[in-house]
């Protein structure tokens, strides 16, 4: 961009950071301009992981879960002193300039407990790019808030 070869880009939080921080670019918008406080990011395990191996899922979104709702209500400077001290621990010679720049977990909600709303908030933009598919989805037919420790049985009478 700095050298006239794009108008526009899309960045990850820590390299817009880094970018804006440089000079000379200007932030157009944001996600939260767009969606307001919501869930941004999700994972995803395939159904043969589900029904093969629930055990394990179970575990893994329990472990997940428990991340995130740790790094929701712990100070800023504290997470991201963990995220690097598990970076240089792993001793794969990985740099830490990712963690340094992190902000949040991108997840409003309490444990990442999935909304329906945090995928129908999409639908439209898969309706205009002419994806008639995925925008008719259903979020229910999508994701389960089933292993989440975090999920009540209200949120999981709502999908």
């Amino acid at each position: 961009m700095r050298h006239g070869t794009l108008d526009a880009a899309v960045l990850p939080t820590f390299f817009r950071d880094a970018a804006l921080a440089h000079g000379g670019l200007r932030e157009l918008t944001t996600d939260y301009e767009f969606y307001g406080a919501t869930n941004m990011d999700s994972v995803i395990l395939r159904n043969d992981m589900l029904q093969n191996a629930p055990d394990l899922a179970q575990h893994f979104v329990a472990a997940t879960a428990q991340a995130i709702a740790w790094a929701q209500n712990t100070p800023q400077a504290d997470v991201i002193a963990r995220y690097v001290s598990i970076i240089r621990k792993r001793g794969r010679d990985e740099g830490v300039f990712p963690a340094r720049h992190w902000r949040s977990t991108a997840v409003v909600t309490k444990g990442g407990v999935i909304r329906p709303r945090d995928y129908t908030q999409f639908q439209p933009w898969y309706a205009w790019r002419r994806d008639t598919h995925t925008a008719s989805l259903a979020p229910e037919s999508i994701y389960t808030n089933r292993f989440n420790p975090f999920a009540t049985e209200a949120s999981l009478e709502k999908g």
